[in-house]
């Protein structure tokens, strides 16, 4: 494996990290209070949910795609 696969590699699994630390982020703070509005905080979660799953799907079909 070369360095250049390998930052691709690491690039690809940095949005993965970056959806699941907002998932995390957004719950402790609506446990803190801190959720301004509280009707939206279930839309966030479902968006947020949606996009880690697809997103991680998406990589899976690429890899076996090749």
């Amino acid at each position: 494996m070369t360095t250049v696969s390998l930052l691709a590699l690491i690039g690809r699994f940095a949005w993965i990290v970056m959806i699941a630390a907002l998932i995390v982020a957004f719950i402790r703070r609506k446990r803190a209070g801190q959720w301004k509005r509280p009707w939206t905080f279930p839309l966030a979660m479902t968006l947020l949910t949606l996009a880690l799953v697809m997103y991680s799907a998406a990589l899976v079909l690429e890899h076996f795609g090749k």
